[in-house]
């Protein structure tokens, strides 16, 4: 199963998508803003990264061009989680280098096909 990082600065978000990646038995991580993400996500520990786009500190646009900028030492698939429906926002996010992205509210089986999607 996979290492997944959840960046994430709601809480009631954050347990609902961790609830459902233990019961599939992925190892989940959380941080709550865009600089610990930022940070966590360097280590180089995790297979994926559920990345909120609104976070205090850092935008989850800002961490994905960090995170591609210097990339980590073991490959990170990065899905981007919105409630932004801003005509180019999919656009700009995939152009920073989102391997996938999914709307808010999530449908979690909606996750679990993006997941799959990008060979997590």
């Amino acid at each position: 199963m996979a290492d997944v990082l959840v960046a994430e600065d709601n809480p009631l978000n954050f347990e609902l998508v961790r609830d459902l990646l233990d019961a599939r038995g992925h190892a989940v991580e959380w941080a709550r803003d865009g600089e610990e993400a930022l940070a966590k996500a360097r280590t180089g520990q995790f297979d994926l990264l559920l990345l909120d786009l609104h976070m205090p500190r850092l935008d989850g646009l800002q961490v994905v061009r960090a995170l591609r900028a210097a990339p980590p030492v073991r490959p990170l698939k990065v899905i981007a989680l919105t409630a932004d429906a801003m005509a180019g926002v999919r656009d700009d996010l995939f152009a920073a280098g989102v391997d996938g992205y999914l709307a808010k509210p999530l449908d979690l089986r909606a996750l679990i096909r993006e997941m799959e999607a990008v060979g997590v």
